[in-house]
């Protein structure tokens, strides 16, 4: 890669990490601001993933990032028959279902380009911002629960009440973001991201590195842990559950080994936190465990 595209993959990382932090804060920056600039921050993701689409144009793709790039391509022109097929009946609906359908799938895209194989301490570096945000998302999440459902916090970004989508009397929390579905997912991923962390080639580390590399994984572990449970919903849970089978599965076929070293050993320190947890603060914990068997039981009811 010459200087060139070194200086474009480095404008693309920069792209990314900046997306990344208005997708996870979009919904707290959206209530704090006036609602003029709160439509700003609401297309923002679209100016740069626009951006993105620029910057990879200038770009030169090879393996996964030029077969996505392929891929992108063919599925735009699949969708064309829609596109025009919609323009005629309701031409806002079309360029949505552009935004939609195609616009973040350029994602993908930016992501192999901004960090090859070669570059994998800098993914390292992505994944953990990522699993850092775990912390500000879950202490926004125990705010909420501790206020009332008309503060602002809990409103929706346009200062609506989400009563509504209580569970048994109980708000489901959306944390820093827009809709509780999507700090679901985000808690999803999250969750793999951490996994991750825990099975990467071991390197040495020593002194103050490795304890700041123990105090990450403790801190954001009980922070996932915390925050997976007081959402209120069923996605996060099950999401995160089936996340941790899979990979323990996976790693288990892969490196027995490392299962009983570090898988085994991280679900331990989870359940001791958890305990401490309850020690240190029982109605918390029984608030946040109430929560899930609340949202659970009113879905049997509608049922």
């Amino acid at each position: 890669m010459d200087n060139q595209q070194e200086k474009l993959r480095v404008y693309i990382k920069k792209l990314l990490y900046v997306l990344v932090f208005v997708l996870i804060f979009e919904g707290l920056m959206r209530k704090m601001l006036p609602s003029a600039l709160g439509l700003l921050v609401f297309f923002l993701k679209d100016i740069l993933c626009i951006m993105g689409i620029f910057a990879i144009s200038k770009a030169k793709l090879s393996g996964l990032a030029l077969m996505l790039f392929k891929n992108w391509k063919t599925v735009m022109l699949i969708f064309i028959p829609s596109v025009v097929f919609t323009i005629f009946h309701d031409p806002i609906l079309s360029i949505f279902g552009l935004k939609q359908y195609l616009l973040y799938m350029v994602v993908g895209i930016l992501m192999p380009f901004a960090f090859p194989p070669d570059k994998m301490d800098e993914f390292k570096k992505f994944v953990i911002c990522i699993c850092l945000a775990l912390i500000p998302t879950t202490g926004i999440a125990v705010l909420q629960n501790s206020l009332p459902a008309g503060h602002w916090l809990n409103l929706s970004v346009d200062g609506g009440s989400l009563e509504g989508f209580s569970a048994g009397g109980r708000l489901r929390v959306s944390s820093t973001f827009s809709f509780t579905g999507q700090y679901s997912w985000f808690l999803n991923m999250a969750c793999s991201f951490l996994a991750m962390s825990f099975f990467w080639p071991k390197e040495e580390a020593k002194g103050k590195a490795k304890n700041w590399r123990i105090i990450y994984l403790a801190v954001t572990g009980v922070s996932l842990l915390i925050g997976t449970f007081i959402t209120g919903g069923r996605s996060a849970v099950l999401g995160c559950g089936v996340c941790l089978v899979l990979g323990l599965a996976f790693a288990a076929f892969k490196s027995p080994g490392q299962i009983v070293s570090k898988g085994l050993v991280g679900i331990v320190v989870f359940i001791y936190c958890l305990e401490l947890s309850g020690l240190q603060s029982p109605s918390f914990l029984q608030h946040m465990m109430s929560a899930q068997v609340i949202t659970i039981r009113a879905a049997n009811r509608q049922k």
